[in-house]
């Protein structure tokens, strides 16, 4: 099986389980907040396995376990009458609704978190990001950087793995100034400066270590980190708000800001990133597959169809105003929303897909 297709698949299994955890986060909140849920399935095509739960909710599991559904009775897929109209999700309080309607991102980001603190917890030794071999045609060495060099940080944030350094560098990509790399050598602290200039926004595909001329040293050693347990949940609590965090302000940037699509990488790109390098292990995949699901619960917080941000901002609307949001209101929320929030992700999606096979 070639690596394209490797990647293709492990983005299609991953983004299908994120469905599926997100889908269920619904499924839990309505719950909660004594909506009804007409169904739950897992997966696509006819019915293999079906069973009702004493709230008349029915799961389903399909025969392609590719994602998700929660259907709610909500009077699209389900019919409301007087008699469970107590129950619809139209009656609900909107502070309930708003609530439902995170919860699937919720639900992503909680998964993200358990992931990052299992990995934390389970006392999993990372490689320390030691450069191996060096090309001395390359700006990296011309800046000053050699073989040997531990990578401590990139643009004043501190590395502490290659997939830090990674993500530091993905960060730049389309950019033109300067990186700023701290190395230590010697137990001496090192800062250079590589100039870089519209960075890869001209290639195919993303190789942020091999245009560096940076390849890693597989005997350079290992770390564990020694945090008390409160301590590593912190970490993971931060690291998965960073991350979403990080996200949310580039796709603002996107829309409102002076961030370009070059600047966009994507899961391909992702995962790409081990294969060029090399340096990319299980925990590394772990933390991608958290990255996956932070990803994917900041993208159903767009305003537009099929996501959930349009159901979030009629919801916050709804609790402040205390009032329904008509038809013409709804309407105009999701075609704003759809051209705000969709248009550039379509945009970045297909330059990525591009960028990659190109």
């Amino acid at each position: 099986m070639d690596i394209v297709t490797i990647y293709v698949v492990a983005i299609i299994v991953t983004l299908s389980l994120g469905v599926i955890v997100h889908e269920y986060g619904h499924c839990i909140a309505a719950k909660l907040s004594d909506v009804q849920v007409e169904h739950y399935d897992i997966g696509v095509g006819p019915t293999i396995l079906k069973h009702t739960d004493s709230k008349g909710m029915v799961f389903n599991l399909k025969l392609i376990p590719l994602g998700g559904f929660t259907q709610l009775l909500d009077g699209h897929g389900s019919k409301i009458t007087e008699d469970n109209k107590e129950r619809s999700f139209q009656e609900a309080k909107p502070a309930r609704k708003l609530f439902i309607t995170l919860a699937g991102s919720g639900m992503n980001f909680l998964v993200a978190f358990v992931i990052f603190l299992i990995l934390q917890l389970g006392n999993v030794t990372q490689s320390i990001p030691v450069i191996d071999v060096i090309g001395q045609d390359t700006e990296a060495y011309a800046a000053g950087l050699r073989s040997g060099d531990q990578i401590v940080g990139i643009d004043g944030v501190e590395t502490n793995s290659w997939q830090d350094i990674g993500f530091g560098l993905l960060r730049r990509i389309g950019d033109t100034g300067t990186l700023e790399l701290n190395v230590m050598r010697d137990d001496q602290r090192y800062d250079y400066s590589i100039l870089i200039q519209d960075w890869q926004s001209d290639q195919g595909s993303i190789n942020v270590f091999d245009d560096l001329g940076i390849a890693h040293a597989a005997s350079a050693g290992t770390f564990t980190s020694t945090k008390s347990v409160f301590g590593r949940m912190i970490d993971a609590v931060v690291e998965t708000f960073t991350m979403g965090l990080t996200m949310a302000i580039a796709g603002f940037q996107m829309i409102f800001g002076d961030m370009r699509i070059v600047n966009f990488f994507g899961p391909l790109q992702l995962l790409q990133l081990g294969e060029d390098g090399n340096q990319l292990g299980i925990t590394e995949y772990a933390k991608l597959f958290a990255v996956f699901f932070v990803a994917l619960g900041i993208i159903n917080l767009l305003p537009g169809p099929i996501v959930d941000g349009n159901g979030v901002i009629l919801s916050l609307g709804e609790l402040v105003t205390g009032s329904r949001p008509t038809p013409p209101v709804q309407l105009t929320t999701l075609i704003v929303g759809s051209i705000l929030g969709w248009g550039p992700l379509v945009l970045c999606i297909t330059y990525e897909v591009i960028r990659f096979f190109g």
